[in-house]
């Protein structure tokens, strides 16, 4: 988990920053109805805050008053730090805006969807699902929100990646909680303020720490929940799956005060269903990734190449390199399974190109090879 929590905060460890609601991500190409998504330069597509915009419509999350809850609770009062009850009243009876998407959903949808389908062929079923209930979203004007869902697969896939990327292309704000790791509830329903290092749940922080009411929430690794049955962690998150339980949340951190969770997305995922409960299965939508195919993978692996060129601002010193049509480089990439492997690869070679070659930059056999253990291989594709 440790690796995955590292490799996540290398590839989107600025993500919450782009995304932290400032005022340009109000804007909108929905703003303008003839406008569509062929009318915008190449640059600007990339700026995927641009496609949503802020509604009308404001919630109140903690639809309570700071000061009368702290009067109403000695203990809350006496125990949390002046800090932290400054920072908190901040955020009570402080209205956040509920996104959706503009006018013009239907080529921002179908931008997210092709988008997706690009960088994840191999989940073409998730990709259409998605695209289905951003229509329902947008055909009805109401906020952006998925219903629970779940990506099962073998670890390397990119479920977890998936999700942040949706997140990104639909410009909302995004928080990972590792349920692997998770000892007890009071991680996500917070613990009352008299105990030693008490905290709000991350639920809660969740909510209070970003700028819009209908953020996403990634439940990663919630297969593990069977490992943490003697602290009854699956209850509160079966409250979050179910929407009539979810409006009604209580973090005891608060003085157990309820406030509306339902209007966060919380999107999953795991390795297996095996020792999964039935209860919380029924509350997800539950996808089965399937190995990719070589097709696939080198679809995948061409869009990773060009993906790490822009970020490095190379894509000018690789311009007469193409990844696709290296035979020798692609049978030795299409050979490891896990995605996250292949970019950590991917990412060191073009760092052993540039050492090695002073121009005409590209990756070779060796360079890749030498990186890759045989271990690391698998035999054959489906």
């Amino acid at each position: 988990m440790k690796e995955k929590i590292e490799y996540i905060q290398r590839k989107y460890g600025q993500a919450e920053d782009m995304l932290s609601g400032q005022s340009e991500a109000s804007v909108s190409v929905g703003n303008d109805p003839d406008m569509t998504y062929d009318d915008i330069e190449k640059d600007d597509l990339l700026d995927h805050k641009r496609f949503v915009e802020t509604t009308d419509e404001w919630q109140y999350p903690f639809d309570v008053d700071f000061k009368v809850l702290v009067s109403g609770q000695p203990d809350l009062h006496k125990d949390v730090h002046e800090e932290e009850r400054s920072r908190l009243a901040k955020v009570f009876n402080k209205p956040l805006p509920l996104k959706k998407f503009g006018p013009a959903y239907r080529e921002q949808i179908a931008y997210i969807e092709s988008t997706l389908q690009s960088r994840y062929p191999y989940m073409g079923q998730v990709n259409e699902y998605i695209g289905d209930m951003l229509s329902i979203n947008g055909g009805g004007s109401s906020f952006i929100h998925i219903p629970p869902t779940l990506l099962v697969g073998a670890p390397g896939l990119g479920k977890t990646s998936y999700w942040i990327d949706l997140a990104g292309l639909m410009g909302l704000e995004w928080s990972l909680v590792d349920v692997g790791s998770m000892t007890s509830g009071f991680i996500l329903t917070g613990s009352h303020p008299t105990w030693r290092s008490s905290t709000c749940g991350a639920i809660s922080k969740c909510i209070m720490q970003k700028n819009i009411s209908n953020s996403i929430v990634i439940l990663d690794e919630i297969d593990k929940l069977h490992y943490r049955k003697e602290n009854d962690v699956e209850s509160p998150i079966l409250n979050l799956l179910e929407k009539n339980t979810a409006k009604m949340f209580k973090d005891e951190y608060f003085g157990g005060i309820e406030f509306d969770a339902s209007v966060l997305s919380f999107l999953a995922t795991a390795n297996d269903t095996l020792y999964m409960s039935e209860p919380l299965l029924s509350r997800l939508k539950v996808f089965h990734i399937p190995s990719p195919t070589r097709e696939q993978k080198i679809d995948v692996i061409d869009s990773m190449w060009k993906e790490l060129l822009s970020n490095y601002k190379l894509e000018k010193a690789f311009e007469s390199y193409s990844i696709r049509e290296d035979l020798e480089v692609m049978d030795i990439l299409t050979s490891v399974d896990s995605f996250r492997s292949i970019k950590s690869f991917l990412s060191q070679s073009i760092g052993k190109a540039l050492k090695q070659q002073y121009e005409s930059y590209h990756l070779t056999a060796k360079i890749v090879g030498d990186l890759i253990p045989e271990k690391k291989r698998s035999i054959g594709f489906h």
